[in-house]
């Protein structure tokens, strides 16, 4: 038990009115054996409802000035008890507002934070979306069978907005979706588009900006996702952009 305890739950004036349950009772006690202030503020108050009682009996007495005093300090705690309580509660209180607004303010920061990140995001998909089918020009690429040769199939260079590249295809049953990666002359990888959507019953569409293919050869490789998810190679298409 410690002297916030004490003050708090005026285990002192409990005390001495033998209002304690056993545990307080016997806890309160180990403590103001070793507490010379809590056992000061016991005899004060006994030595007060001494004072206060002692008139009450028979025959003349006069009250001595140290039960008066104690009386007083006693008096004193009692008041200053609820007091205490009180300004703990509202410095509770005062941190408990401080929390929330500053929990209020980073609320507003992340709300403003993806304010502008949602209209940075609508600024790239505005940039970004594909215009309508009737202004796009549309190259259909063949299948190559054998060699890879980039002559069978030929891109017209494009200087601004966006190509399809229409792919011929047979369609698997064992696929669900479709992808497609070009690649230039060296292998590297400069486009990829997933998933992909049948443009007819036997081609798939790969929409593209234009300023992705340069003039050069390419290939075109196109990919089948299976139901367990598992890729594998459905297709190839070399072809040329001048």
């Amino acid at each position: 038990m410690n002297h916030e305890y004490i003050t708090e739950h005026a285990i002192v004036e409990r005390y001495v009115m033998g209002l304690l349950l056993p545990e307080e009772c016997a806890a309160f006690e180990a403590h103001f054996r070793n507490c010379s202030n809590c056992l000061h503020n016991v005899e004060a108050i006994r030595d007060y409802r001494i004072g206060v009682e002692e008139p009450l009996k028979p025959g003349p007495r006069s009250i001595p000035w140290r039960w008066i005093l104690g009386g007083a300090v006693a008096a004193l705690l009692f008041a200053a008890g609820p007091l205490v309580w009180s300004v703990r509660n509202l410095r509770g209180a005062e941190r408990r507002i401080n929390g929330l607004s500053a929990e209020i303010a980073r609320l507003n920061e992340d709300s403003r934070r993806a304010a502008a990140e949602t209209g940075q995001l609508r600024g790239e998909l505005s940039r970004n979306a594909a215009p309508s089918s009737g202004s796009v020009p549309i190259f259909s690429l063949l299948l190559t069978r054998g060699g890879e040769d980039s002559t069978v199939n030929r891109v017209r260079a494009v200087n601004s907005g966006w190509l399809v590249l229409s792919l011929e295809y047979v369609p698997d049953p064992a696929v669900k979706s479709y992808r497609a990666r070009i690649e230039d002359a060296q292998g590297k990888t400069v486009a990829t588009v997933d998933p992909l959507a049948p443009a007819t019953s036997d081609a798939l569409g790969v929409a593209l900006r234009a300023d992705v293919l340069k003039p050069g050869n390419y290939r075109a490789v196109l990919e089948g996702v299976t139901r367990n998810g598992r890729s594998t190679v459905v297709a190839r298409y070399a072809f040329s952009v001048a």
